[in-house]
This record gives C-alpha cells, structure tokens and sequence, in this order.
C-alpha cells in the first residue's frame, strides 16, 4: 500500500502543470498584460534593456529576427526596460521598431527578478517555466546564433 501510495504521489506530482518560479506581471506599452506564469509551454526570453543603452540597442533587432522566425515554434520574447519613468517616452520610441511586446520594470505589477546591474540582460525560460539561461554581453555582444544554440533545444523538448 506504501508503494501504490508513493507512486500515486509522484506521478500526481509529475502530471500537475509547472508553474514558473519566478514572477513578472507587467503591462506593455501596448496596453496587454504579460505574466511569466501563464507562458508554461512556451519558450521566452526576458529581455532587460533601455534606450540609453549602446549594446542593448544593437541586440533588439536580433531578438525581433528571432522572434519572427520562432513565434510560431513557441518562443515567447518580453523585452522590460529599465529606464525611468520619466524616460517611458524613449523607451517607447525604441520598442516601436519590433513586433514583441515590451514594458517597464517600473511599471511591473509582480516581478521578482531583480533589476540588474549591467544590461543588456537576457533571463531564458524553458517550457515548464524553469529559468535555465542567463545571456549577456561579457565577452562581447550576443549573436543571433548565441540565442538559437539555447532556444533551439528547448523549443524541440517536449
């Protein structure tokens, strides 16, 4: 009866939904809301930038490709600016140029990523919400191909 017991439990355990371990809550400059934990099954990429930043806004137009070309595979891409309130105006201006949705961290309603010390920054979520990829510029600026080596495994697994 133990046995049957503990295998009831994890198999329970196993079929039940994931549910993301971190939180954001934020509405996008397109009056939407986007929450992390209501993307499980899906692949997304946290974006945290600003419009002040070089490097954030040479890696924009890589993560609009790779949107584009993925969307339909199930790739999810949040870009969060980092810019003060004051700045919403900027921040809005650079994130008119993709098709993704973005808003500020300001702005969020839950997050529990914390705000960073250098950008631009990449958090990467897999299917079941995990967080298994951090990618930034430290040895230099990130390629469409420094993406695809994480996305395109995670966007195969089931």
């Amino acid at each position: 009866m133990k046995k049957f017991f503990l295998f009831f439990v994890v198999a329970l355990f196993f079929s039940l939904p994931a549910l993301a371990r971190e939180e954001l809550i934020i509405k996008t400059f397109d009056e939407n809301s986007f929450d992390l934990r209501e993307k499980i099954g899906k692949v997304v990429i946290v974006n945290i930038w600003a419009a002040w930043c070089l490097d954030c806004r040479k890696e924009i137009p890589i993560l609009d490709e790779l949107y584009q070309e993925y969307k339909d595979q199930g790739l999810e891409i949040i870009g969060v600016s980092i810019d003060k309130k004051r700045d919403r105006k900027k921040a809005l201006a650079v994130s008119k140029a993709v098709k993704y949705p973005n808003g500020m961290f300001a702005e969020a309603s839950k997050i529990s990523l914390e705000e960073p010390d250098a950008i631009p920054l990449n958090y990467i979520f897999d299917k079941s919400g995990n967080l298994v990829a951090t990618l930034n510029g430290d040895d230099g600026e990130l390629t469409k191909q420094d993406f695809e080596k994480v996305i395109k495994k995670l966007l195969k697994k089931e």
